[in-house]
């Protein structure tokens, strides 16, 4: 890795929480890397299942996958010996061979790394992709009459008598362009309404694991 390529500051102090991890979860890391490191480029990047999983704390898990990532993507042909060289370089000597053992087999083709880096830019290309989704619940308040100005004081007195509640769920959702750039919309949803979603999305799960299912088997039969 050239000087003028150095690792940047944050990201080297995300690097070295993460090659601090026990050498048994850093080797978990691994193997888990090495099927799936197109993902830690992706927004399947944030599935918390795959830390809870491996039982690694989220703060070191990131930092790790931080390692994985500057190792695979910034250079067209990944060097462990490089990469150990570079961290050396900037401090980080002491933890070499932690990153051995994070690194050690993930040597994914140029071909593979291209796929992968192209993949990312195909799925935010045209429309932007999905990145993130915060939710939060709550009890929305109902009264008889809605609140409004130069109302008759007999709409003002409606106005403060409370009914009762109605569940609702607040949704705040992030997407991603092909220039990177963010753009959120927000959304409210009843209960009937959050579950006509929720079955609507497991569905077009489903058809997503038959196309996987397809072009898996087409892939087997070239």
């Amino acid at each position: 890795m050239p000087d003028e390529s150095q690792i940047p500051g944050p990201m080297l102090q995300r690097i070295r929480i993460g090659l601090s991890l026990p050498d048994e979860k850093l080797k978990a890391l691994n193997e888990w890397a090495k099927k799936n490191y197109g993902s830690l480029i992706t927004s399947e990047f944030t599935d918390t299942s795959v830390y809870d999983q491996l039982n690694i704390p989220a703060e070191p898990f990131y930092g790790a996958c931080s390692a994985i990532t500057t190792y695979l993507f910034d250079n067209d042909v990944p060097s462990l010996d490089a990469y150990v060289e570079q961290l050396k370089k900037q401090g980080l000597g002491e933890l070499t061979e932690k990153a051995r053992i994070l690194l050690g087999g993930i040597n994914p083709t140029s071909a593979e790394i291209e796929l992968v880096r192209l993949r990312t830019i195909a799925t935010q290309a045209v429309v932007p992709t999905l990145s993130d989704v915060d939710c939060v619940c709550e009890l929305r308040a109902v009264f008889r009459s809605m609140p409004g100005p130069f109302q008759a004081e007999q709409y003002r007195e409606k106005a403060r008598v409370l009914l009762g509640f109605e569940p609702v769920v607040l949704v705040n959702i992030t997407t991603n362009d092909a220039n990177g750039d963010e753009s959120v919309c927000f959304f409210q949803a009843t209960e009937n309404g959050l579950r006509a979603l929720m079955q609507t999305l497991e569905e077009a799960a489903g058809q997503l694991e038959v196309v996987k299912q397809r072009f898996a088997g087409t892939k087997e039969t070239k």
